[in-house]
């Protein structure tokens, strides 16, 4: 009998110290539920700052830009640069006489053959 007694007093006390526990955590929640709010509303204001700050130093680097190169060449010549690469000329592989995709490389440039893994020289 005190056998059963014993395990119905650490039965109940550790209801007792889980349903406290619980209880704890209840409040917490609440208490960060409440608090959220504030926390999120309250960095609306730095925010918006650091945007419009973000702007300003926006148009600043536009204005160097322009200072710097006012008719745009470097810019055109970029573009051009850019088109070029994208530009592909297309060859044979002598070993496996396979069709290749070739970048406007200088000429005497070597490659490898992604089919037989061998050295290739595109003269022209």
């Amino acid at each position: 009998m005190e056998f059963h007694k014993a395990i119905e007093t650490l039965g109940s006390g550790l209801f007792l110290a889980l349903s406290i526990l619980a209880v704890l955590l209840g409040i917490v929640f609440v208490i960060r539920w409440l608090l959220l709010p504030f926390a999120v509303f309250g960095i609306r204001d730095r925010l918006d700052r650091v945007l419009a700050r973000m702007a300003e130093m926006q148009s600043q680097i536009q204005h160097v830009s322009n200072v710097l190169d006012p008719d745009g060449t470097k810019a055109r010549l970029h573009e051009q640069y850019a088109d070029t690469l994208a530009e592909r000329r297309t060859a044979k592989c002598p070993h496996c006489n396979q069709q290749l995709t070739i970048g406007n490389f200088p000429a005497g440039v070597q490659h490898q053959c992604p089919h037989c893994k061998k050295k290739i020289e595109i003269l022209s």
